[in-house]
């Protein structure tokens, strides 16, 4: 296959000179619509039977969707308690003159994540 094609072009020029989308692919409304009735406990085989009947479906969406939202809405308050119960972090500071040092190297820090992540590296590390 020619490095030369019109198509090859296109895609090369477009990738190097960031024009391309990141992300993932492209989704169709219809996979996204059977994704929303699936997590609404909608059958997704037979809605079209459903919303043949006006007054029902309306009923059956409302239903449904204030389900989700609130099984939504009850898991995302756990998953929020749980956080909150973790116990904070055991890491102390050792401020010098103002600045952050390690204790064990005596590298000077900027930084407080910078000065974190060092002493988690001590940690893994015995030799370090």
């Amino acid at each position: 296959m020619s490095n030369e094609r019109l198509a090859k072009r296109i895609f090369y020029s477009e990738l190097e000179n960031g024009k391309r989308k990141q992300g993932g692919q492209f989704l169709r409304y219809k996979d996204v619509q059977k994704r929303h009735l699936s997590r609404c406990n909608i059958n997704v085989t037979h809605w079209e039977s459903l919303a043949g009947n006006r007054k029902q479906w309306r009923h059956l969406v409302q239903q449904s969707t204030s389900y989700f939202e609130d099984k939504r809405r009850i898991e995302h308050d756990a998953y929020c308690d749980h956080l909150k119960a973790r116990p904070p972090s055991n890491i102390t500071y050792n401020y010098v003159d103002g600045t952050l040092t390690c204790p064990h190297c005596a590298r000077i820090f900027s930084a407080k994540i910078g000065y974190i992540s060092h002493i988690r590296a001590h940690e893994r590390s015995p030799y370090m």
